[in-house]
């Protein structure tokens, strides 16, 4: 590695500089008040360094019962769930998502190859597993700023809780090339 890497390239980063930004605060293990956490997974989150807790601590510590009222209020207008649960299509979706599997299909394959049953404890119908026309058809119902409106619900919530402050700014943007020419003054910026 010294032959690659030329010590006088490398500068010495002060210890300032990496502790810039604010630890997230940990709570005592008493201060935590989840009752479906049990008191192994709270020594787990506490004692192991590596240990950032399981998918269903996402679900048990946030309250998701936005999507149980926002699916009575489509049913009213017309819309049809066929008696499954909205709530239960989110937490599929932000599994496949966590996972880091690219699209639904592929997501139900890996499920029926594993059988996997560990969302069970967190759904309203632990029995059912959506098939990919009705994930699709239901995340077509539901509208855009409703999912931007529990987006900020859960980010007044870190807000509130002091996870995270105002502090940076990320601005993604990508290069579009435009259809009317090749030329590099043509080219336009698209920021989400």
């Amino acid at each position: 590695m010294d032959y690659f890497i030329k010590k006088a390239y490398l500068t010495g980063i002060k210890l300032k500089y990496l502790r810039r930004f604010r630890d997230v605060p940990v709570l005592n293990q008493t201060e935590i008040h989840y009752e479906s956490i049990s008191k192994v997974e709270k020594l787990m989150l506490k004692a192991l360094s590596g240990s950032t807790g399981f998918f269903e601590h996402v679900i048990y510590c946030n309250d998701f019962s936005f999507f149980d009222e926002l699916q009575e209020e489509l049913e009213t207008m017309g819309f049809s769930f066929r008696n499954r649960f909205l709530y239960d299509i989110i937490i599929f979706e932000l599994s496949r998502i966590h996972i880091g599997i690219d699209n639904y299909t592929s997501y139900v394959n890996a499920v029926r190859y594993f059988q996997a049953n560990y969302l069970s404890s967190v759904v309203h119908n632990p029995t059912y597993f959506p098939d990919v026309n009705f994930v699709s058809n239901a995340l077509r119902v539901v509208p855009l700023k409703k999912l931007k409106q529990f987006f900020f619900q859960l980010l007044e919530e870190v807000y509130q809780y002091k996870i995270i402050k105002n502090r940076i700014l990320i601005w993604d943007c990508q290069f579009i090339r435009s259809n009317s020419s090749d030329q590099f003054n043509n080219l336009s910026f698209v920021f989400f």
